[in-house]
């Protein structure tokens, strides 16, 4: 699940909970200080939840975050070390070129 999407399905399982507490509570046959106590604590309880499940995202996201950028890292390096031969083989190649060049031309005109 990309981030949007998880975004948008854990705004719609609180407002989803919540809407099935104040179901629940205005269809339950108690007195008021019941009902009240009983809104606080679902209340409390849905936030805890709505908290816990924000810090599992949080750690996902920052353990996706590490993996990605290890790996770009990796293939940064290697991307360097790649370069870095072909600019070596490439001065090699030059260098026996212009060394059977010199070999070649009168000595008087160097």
């Amino acid at each position: 699940m990309n981030g949007n999407k998880f975004g948008t399905w854990l705004t719609g399982f609180i407002v989803g909970g919540l809407i099935a507490a104040v179901a629940t509570l205005l269809t339950t046959p108690q007195s008021g200080e019941e009902t009240r106590a009983l809104i606080r604590d679902r209340s409390v309880d849905i936030k805890n939840r709505a908290s816990e499940k924000a810090g599992q995202t949080r750690t996902r996201a920052n353990e996706i975050f590490s993996t990605t950028r290890d790996w770009m890292q990796d293939q940064a390096s290697m991307a360097l070390d790649r370069a870095t031969t072909l600019v070596n083989e490439t001065n090699e190649k030059v260098e026996r070129i212009s060394s059977k060049v010199e070999d070649k031309l009168p000595k008087e005109a160097m």
